[in-house]
């Protein structure tokens, strides 16, 4: 049974982090940022409590505890994940494998995802964004509304490629010269869910770095 006074103390110990650097190479303490000790106990009890979203820092950045993220509550492109960390806790869940113990904990780099350190810019227009952006953020990447330094790559439709000239397009002209990885996609992108996800990988897999 649930216990009040076990998840309170727990809870006191838990730190919640986001993950603050998505190009470093460093180890994965590096790549972390832990929350203040106001927000901390605020997400922290809302977790408790099984709540799916909470607004903190005035309402600037939701955390989202089904997906494990941050995003700027204005705009949903731009997203961290979190994760939730509890000192000592190898010996909880019964001895239940690692693996196992951290992916419960929400700690997103459990897995290597395909799209681990990538943050992807978007030129042009698509049948179905918000599929895009899922894609990506299941495959650990971030996405982004405007092409800059932090980002690595750029999706431009093929349609727009055909039909207008992509190198009129500001944006690819812009990655052009700060060097960033061009992915072309079809407009319609597909509605199924394995042969999108496929598609999208296969594509990044294809991107390359254009001259300006």
């Amino acid at each position: 049974f649930f216990s009040a006074a076990s998840f309170l103390s727990q809870a006191m110990a838990a730190q919640w982090y986001w993950q603050s650097d998505l190009r470093s190479d460093k180890d994965d303490g590096d790549l972390w940022t832990a929350y203040a000790a106001g927000d901390n106990k605020a997400i922290e009890t809302a977790y408790g409590l099984k709540r799916k979203t909470l607004k903190i820092m005035g309402g600037k950045y939701t955390i989202d505890f089904k997906k494990m993220i941050q995003h700027v509550t204005e705009d949903d492109y731009h997203r961290r994940f979190i994760k939730r960390v509890v000192p000592d806790d190898d010996d909880d869940d019964d001895g239940a494998p690692p693996a196992k113990k951290a992916k419960k904990e929400g700690k997103a780099d459990v897995v290597k995802k395909t799209f681990d350190g990538f943050v992807f810019a978007r030129a042009g227009t698509f049948s179905n964004n918000a599929k895009i952006s899922t894609i990506i953020s299941n495959h650990g990447g971030e996405t982004s509304s405007t092409v800059t330094k932090t980002a690595t790559h750029l999706i431009v439709s093929v349609d727009d490629d055909t039909d207008r000239g992509f190198e009129t397009l500001d944006k690819t002209i812009k990655a052009k010269k700060l060097g960033i990885k061009i992915v072309k996609l079809v407009w319609d992108f597909p509605k199924d869910e394995k042969k999108a996800d496929k598609d999208l990988q296969d594509a990044v897999k294809k991107g390359k770095v254009m001259k300006p």
